[in-house]
């Protein structure tokens, strides 16, 4: 998949004013409502994958529970930051960094169609690479290594996001202790929620995700 310079233009990274940075986003948003389906669906795809990587990259670093927590999260953080640097340097199509195409919406420069569009292929895109990755890291047993630690730490984050899908986290002040203990048990294994989908990779995944 070759990029025209259009997109290299786009993608260069610049010293820019506010109204530069705005006109900068209008015009992405104007190229990335007119990308292809196909050429968005593949690049969507690597982007979900990336992610993927950086957050199992995460998780192993977090196995290793003899690290101090503060290390951990340090450099657990710098794990992560792999695939959010995988996704920039080869201009994936990520969803989240897609919604900033409303500023071409506002701007009138795309229509609201090309616009929902581009969301729903990339969302999908996301989705599809995100699986595969999974797919990938089960057949690896990445979850197996150091002795199933970093499968618990998988389990772990599934358990916690269970928790919070449950409203236990619904209080005017501070954590409910029902989550402060999990947080306290696991708290050298412990990350962003949204890395739940990765409990699919031992037994009885499906179970710990039920609400």
């Amino acid at each position: 998949m070759s990029m025209d310079q259009t997109d290299v233009k786009t993608l260069k990274p610049d010293e820019l004013s506010p109204a530069e940075t705005l006109a900068k986003a209008e015009g992405i948003s104007v190229t990335k409502s007119k990308m292809g389906v196909a050429k968005c669906f593949v690049s969507a795809m690597l982007a979900g994958a990336f992610i993927g990587f950086g957050a199992t990259y995460f998780m192993v670093f977090l196995g290793d529970s003899t690290m101090p927590f503060a290390a951990q999260r340090m450099v657990g953080g710098i794990c992560f930051c792999l695939g959010l640097v995988l996704v920039l340097c080869c201009g994936a199509e990520l969803f989240t960094g897609n919604n900033l195409m409303v500023t071409g919406l506002a701007s009138k420069k795309i229509s609201m169609g090309g616009m929902l569009k581009n969301w729903v292929v990339v969302w999908l895109g996301n989705l599809a690479g995100s699986l595969l990755a999974v797919a990938l890291i089960f057949w690896a047993n990445v979850g197996g290594m150091n002795g199933g630690a970093v499968g618990d730490v998988m389990e772990g984050h599934a358990r916690l996001v269970r928790a919070f899908r449950q409203g236990h986290h619904v209080q005017h002040h501070g954590v409910p202790g029902r989550v402060d203990r999990l947080f306290r048990a696991h708290r050298g294994r412990q990350g962003a929620g949204y890395f739940a989908s990765h409990q699919l990779l031992r037994g009885g995944g499906l179970r710990a995700l039920r609400c």
